[in-house]
């Protein structure tokens, strides 16, 4: 999914699937790596990042600027 978000008269683009999009998956790294000190990038090339970790990333001209993650996990109650 992808959509254009205007906040304070600025337009975002929100997108919800980065995995499969290169540009996208590198620029939510570059956040990830500027903001915790961490890295996907081996992660991903491992094969360890498959759909039950979902990104959703909100971005100013390809510069991914915010984040929000869902991991799903199985449990048992």
């Amino acid at each position: 999914m992808l959509a254009r978000v205007a906040i304070h008269g600025r337009i975002f683009t929100f997108r919800k699937e980065i995995r499969s999009d290169p540009a996208r998956r590198i620029a939510f790294d570059a956040l990830s790596r500027e903001t915790f000190g961490l890295s996907f990038a081996q992660w991903y090339e491992a094969g360890f990042w498959t759909d039950r970790y979902q990104p959703d990333t909100l971005a100013d001209e390809g510069k991914v600027v915010a984040n929000a993650s869902v991991n799903v996990v199985d449990t048992v109650w």
